[in-house]
């Protein structure tokens, strides 16, 4: 029984974290590629040094470090509110940027994922938008789940498509985006103009030496 409340409480919380009810709000905690940092110092060289290449057959993959920020949230006066002790719960939300070279041509495609423990259930994710409003394509899979049977409650990753020149155009923004779920609740994401920036400095920097007729990752 105790672990059935706890599972419901989990769910609960998406909408109160979502929308604030009034919470106190500790800083977040931020480490990327598994080492803590300060966002607002992160610097573009430092994520270009971090991206990841890997050579498969015609297409390069490129993945950025990892993003993970965390933060307790104190529920404490929605537990009163609902007859329910609650304490601290943490909010962990984790992503990275990636895309595809393609040898023969240099065609680019970037991809965007993010998932949180605090957006739960199947196909909550409704739309991915712009700070322009522009509207985004994505696809959700399943975060990876060590349980056998499945866990409870269901974590879906979110990746969105980002076209080569989108990308380009959020160099000094960051890639801001507005994530809806399905509740009507959004997830603004600010954006890291250094983490947008040096990714695409690593990938620049293999399309040129691709361009002078270098491959500097041949297949194998």
């Amino acid at each position: 029984m105790r672990a059935a409340v706890r599972r419901w409480l989990v769910c609960t919380c998406i909408g109160l974290a979502l929308i604030g009810c009034g919470l106190r709000k500790p800083a977040a905690q931020s480490y990327v590629g598994g080492q803590p940092v300060d966002l607002d110092e992160l610097t573009a060289a430092e994520v270009e040094r971090g991206v990841r290449i890997t050579p498969r057959q015609a297409d390069v993959f490129f993945q950025a470090p990892t993003i993970e920020t965390s933060k307790l949230i104190d529920l404490r006066r929605v537990g009163k509110e609902i007859g329910v002790k609650l304490g601290d719960v943490q909010r962990v939300r984790v992503g990275y940027l990636s895309g595809t070279v393609e040898r023969a041509t240099g065609a680019t495609m970037h991809y965007l994922l993010f998932q949180s423990n605090f957006v739960t259930g199947n196909d909550r994710y409704k739309s991915v938008n712009l700070a322009d409003g522009q509207e985004l394509q994505f696809t959700v899979a399943r975060a990876e789940d060590p349980c056998v049977p499945n866990c409870f409650p269901i974590v879906e990753a979110l990746i969105v498509i980002i076209p080569d020149p989108v990308l380009r155009a959020n160099t000094v923004s960051g890639l801001p985006l507005t994530i809806t779920l399905s509740t009507g609740d959004s997830i603004t994401m600010q954006g890291l103009p250094a983490y947008v920036q040096g990714y695409l400095q690593a990938v620049d920097a293999y399309r040129r030496k691709l361009g002078s007729g270098t491959d500097p990752m041949p297949a194998g």
